[in-house]
C-alpha cells in the first residue's frame, strides 16, 4: 500500500513538475548567458568595476591586465555574489536620489516594452485572421494580401524611414504607431501570417474536422480548441523576435518610447552604468527565453508535435 502511494505521489509530482519545464530551462539559459556576459563586461569595461556591478558597496577596484584563466577565480567570486543577491531580487540602487532600486526601474521599463510587444502581437493576430478569411477570394488576396506582406519584408529601419518620410510620423509619438511599425517591420507580419495560415489549413484538413463537417457540425467550432492552442503557441514563439524589433523602435524614438530596450542601450553604451545594464539584459534574456521554451513546451506536450 505504501509503495502504491509512493508511486502515485511520484507520478503526481512528475506531472506537475513537467509544467515547470519552461521555467527551469529559462533559468539554466540565464545562468549560462549571465556568466558569459559578466566575463565580457569584466574585460570590456575600462574603468572601476566594483562600484558598477560586481559588489553592492561603492569601493574602487583596479582592473589588472591578466589572462582569462587567471581572472576566472575573481570573476566567479563576483558572479556568485551577484547570483546570491539576484535570488532576493536585490540588484542594488539605480539612483542615489531620488532613491530608486534597479529592480523597480527595470520593472517599470519592462511594462512599457510589454505593452508595445503585446499590442503589436494583437495587431498581427487581427490582420492575419482577416487575411486568412479573405484568402479564399483569390483576386482580393492578390490585390491586398500579397502587396501588404511584401511591404512587411522590409527591414524595420526601412519601415520607420518610410513612415517618417511619407506620413511625417514621429516614432514613439503613440503606442499605436509604434506597435504598427513593429508589426510591419522585418518580415514579422508575413512570417506570422504564413505560420497561422499553414496551421489553420492543417487543422481544417484533419480527419476529425472533415468528419465533423460531413456530420453537419460547424467545422470551425469543432476545431476551435486546437486552433486557439496553436494560436497561443505560434504567438508565444514570436515574442522573442518582436523583442529585437522593439529595441530598434525604442532607440529610434530617441527615448520617447522609453522601455527596457532603450534602458539597456542608454546605460550600456551612453552612461556606462553596468549595474543597470547587466541586470536589465539578464532579465530580458530570462523573459525572451521563457517564451521560447513555453512555445516549445506547448508544441511537444499539449499539441503532441515531434
Amino acid at each position: 500500500m505504501k509503495i502504491n502511494n509512493g508511486i502515485q505521489a511520484y507520478l503526481f509530482l512528475r506531472k506537475y513538475l513537467l509544467y515547470l519545464t519552461p521555467l527551469f530551462k529559462s533559468l539554466v539559459t540565464v545562468l549560462f548567458v549571465s556568466y558569459l556576459l559578466m566575463c565580457m563586461v569584466y574585460y570590456s569595461h575600462t574603468g572601476p568595476i566594483g562600484s558598477d556591478i560586481f559588489i553592492l558597496n561603492d569601493s574602487y577596484q583596479e582592473q589588472k591586465e591578466q589572462s582569462f584563466l587567471v581572472t576566472q577565480n575573481e570573476i566567479i567570486k563576483h558572479y556568485m555574489n551577484w547570483i546570491g543577491n539576484a535570488i532576493y531580487l536585490d540588484f542594488g540602487r539605480a539612483y542615489p536620489y531620488p532613491p530608486t532600486s534597479v529592480i523597480s526601474l527595470i520593472t517599470t521599463k519592462m511594462l512599457i516594452s510589454s505593452k508595445l510587444i503585446f499590442f503589436s502581437l494583437f495587431i498581427g493576430i487581427l490582420i492575419s485572421i482577416i487575411f486568412i478569411y479573405i484568402n479564399k477570394f483569390k483576386i482580393i488576396a492578390e490585390l491586398i494580401i500579397e502587396p501588404v506582406l511584401s511591404f512587411s519584408f522590409s527591414h524595420l529601419l526601412v519601415t520607420i524611414i518610410v513612415f517618417k518620410t511619407i506620413f511625417d510620423i514621429k516614432i514613439g509619438a503613440s503606442l499605436l504607431v509604434a506597435s504598427i511599425l513593429l508589426c510591419f517591420g522585418s518580415g514579422f507580419l508575413s512570417d506570422f501570417y504564413y505560420l497561422l495560415l499553414k496551421e489553420y489549413e492543417n487543422i481544417m484538413n484533419k480527419d476529425y474536422a472533415v468528419f465533423a463537417e460531413y456530420s453537419g457540425f460547424s467545422k470551425l467550432l469543432f476545431t476551435m480548441k486546437e486552433l486557439v492552442i496553436s494560436l497561443i503557441s505560434i504567438s508565444t514563439s514570436r515574442i522573442p523576435i518582436l523583442f529585437g524589433g522593439m529595441i530598434i523602435i525604442e532607440i529610434a524614438s530617441s527615448g520617447s518610447m522609453y522601455g527596457i530596450g532603450y534602458l539597456i542601450w542608454e546605460y550600456g553604451f551612453e552612461h556606462q552604468n553596468l549595474r543597470i545594464f547587466y541586470s536589465a539584459t539578464i532579465i530580458s534574456v530570462f523573459s525572451t527565453s521563457f517564451f521560447f521554451y513555453l512555445a516549445d513546451f506547448i508544441d511537444k506536450t499539449i499539441l503532441m508535435r515531434k
